[in-house]
């Protein structure tokens, strides 16, 4: 019998290599929407829909082409043809005037008409004076003044010959009253000097080459909004406060730091700063709470800074580094000693351990064989009908047959003989 499937098979994008359309002599009963299969009288493939059988891919028998009064196009032949059918299509205007060449377009009213008739554009200058340039026509750019111009081929050059680009004082002017001289740089925005002397500034400009300050500080500058802009005090002061920065190891028993000093214990208590880092050498419960255990690799930052002898075991956030031994609550360090335990293994890796039983029950297990040239094969037990069944190749690939089951026997049957054993594997389930 055939494998009964009882729900949709995904191939995931997978193909179905050599297949086959289920072969019948006429069209079966109690079809649904889009089944299919091979009719061996007529040598078609048919598929169901709409309530029909119909063939797949059906050829076209016969065509006419048909020619209507409003279209431009005209096809040949216009009577009825079977088997090799050739096709010509030819539009079907006139010219408006003269004979039809490659100087006429076809207008909407199906005529040819000339391409020159329907060339033609407007140039306007700054005073509004417009000219109709039509077909034939050629527009002249003309160079003036430090404007020139050049045509090679088809590209048209405008170069300017303004060479004068020095950058020089005019227009110089004093504001006596405000003691500043000012004057206009060509190329360049206003630059004000001061008097004195002390320095000069340039508004809007580009300065190139570099500034000697002269031990002397650059004063009222903004905060900076780009990569390249030079930063003030204040704001290096706010981006460095509060990073992370190791100071030493400490005892955590009784806070001895090992660069000197003391974290935890009594006035002798060193000033912190907020993201001051120190690691734990010696184990110890944190300013004496045994709540706060620590062993070594342990570390503590501080969050709240604080004045020598004044702080407080809130001021800092504990970071446990998880290498204590573990319990059956507290993730940690553990030995796997499979050694006398039968059938047990172990595996660790990345962390990560993996126990296995490798006894097996062959009591809830047993195999038979498909023998080579036979249809099928039966395993006797007494699993009851719970049991998984699989079959393999003697290649050890798995191939599906078809399974029987009952509360003694497990049966795989095949349709076509295979050339080699087929073994068969029952598992009790439950």
């Amino acid at each position: 019998m055939a494998i009964n499937f009882l729900n949709t098979i995904d191939l995931n994008k997978n193909s179905l290599d050599n297949a086959r359309i289920q072969n019948l002599g006429s069209d079966p009963a109690g079809a649904v929407e889009g089944q299919i299969y091979f009719n061996t009288t007529d040598d078609v493939l048919k598929i169901y829909g709409g309530g029909v059988w119909s063939e797949v891919g059906g050829g076209v028998e016969s065509l006419v082409a048909t020619n209507s009064g409003t279209t431009y196009v005209s096809l040949t032949p216009t009577s009825a043809a079977t088997g090799a059918v050739t096709i010509t299509a030819d539009l079907n205007a006139t010219a408006l005037t003269g004979s039809i060449d490659n100087t006429k377009y076809l207008r909407g009213d199906n005529k040819w008409a000339s391409v020159t008739s329907i060339y033609g554009w407007t140039l306007q200058g700054d005073n509004a004076t417009t000219t109709s340039i039509t077909n034939g026509l050629a527009v002249d750019i003309a160079g003036g003044t430090n404007v020139t111009t050049a045509l090679v081929g088809t590209i048209l050059t405008i170069n300017a010959t303004d060479t004068n680009d020095n950058d020089y004082l005019t227009g110089l002017g004093f504001n006596v009253g405000n003691g500043v001289l000012t004057a206009t740089v060509q190329n360049q925005a206003s630059v004000t000097v001061d008097l004195d002397g002390r320095y000069l500034e340039l508004a809007g400009g580009t300065m190139t080459g570099s500034i000697a300050m002269g031990s002397n500080s650059i004063t009222g500058l903004s905060n900076p909004t780009n990569a390249q802009d030079a930063a003030t005090k204040a704001y290096v002061d706010t981006s460095v406060t509060g990073l992370l920065q190791f100071i030493s190891g400490f005892n955590a028993s009784t806070g001895a730091i090992v660069s000197g000093g003391n974290l935890t214990s009594g006035a002798t208590r060193v000033a912190v700063a907020v993201g001051d880092y120190y690691v734990v050498t010696v184990a110890g419960d944190f300013f004496g709470n045994a709540l706060t255990p620590l062993t070594p690799g342990d570390s503590v930052i501080v969050q709240t800074a604080a004045v020598a002898g004044a702080s407080s075991e809130t001021d800092f956030i504990v970071v446990q580094s998880d290498t204590d031994l573990a319990t059956n609550s507290t993730v940690g360090l553990m030995t796997i000693n499979p050694t006398g335990v039968g059938g047990i293994t172990s595996n660790i890796v990345n962390g990560v351990a993996t126990i296995t039983n490798a006894d097996t029950n062959s009591a809830n297990t047993a195999t038979g064989t498909i023998a080579a040239g036979q249809t099928s094969g039966t395993v006797t037990h007494a699993f009851g009908i719970n049991t998984i069944v699989q079959t393999i190749n003697s290649s050890g690939d798995t191939v599906f047959c078809d399974i029987t089951r009952t509360a003694t026997t497990s049966v795989a049957t095949i349709a076509v003989v295979e050339a080699t054993d087929i073994t068969i594997l029952v598992q009790k389930i439950g």
